[in-house]
């Protein structure tokens, strides 16, 4: 029987640890996710908002965007 992981074994990080590690992201910024429920999922546990690292980490892969050659703008040529 393979053994499962549960949530609790997976690591947590506080708002301000997953602020740290986005970057161009703030605490406010997450704030701003969790109300319009756009970021990655959390948790409260009593008042502390909290994230698993692999919800984030699904949540990143989830809105990773894939540009092929074709969809990258066009550079635009200096005149001279």
């Amino acid at each position: 029987m393979a053994a499962q992981t549960s949530p609790l074994h997976d690591s947590f990080l506080s708002e301000e640890q997953l602020a740290r590690e986005l970057p161009n992201c703030n605490v406010r910024k997450l704030r701003n996710w969790r109300r319009l429920r756009t970021g990655p999922k959390w948790l409260r546990v009593g008042r502390a908002v909290i994230y698993l690292r692999s919800s984030v980490e699904s949540w990143l892969h989830e809105n990773e965007i894939a540009i092929s050659r074709e969809q990258q703008p066009k550079r635009r040529r200096a005149h001279a």
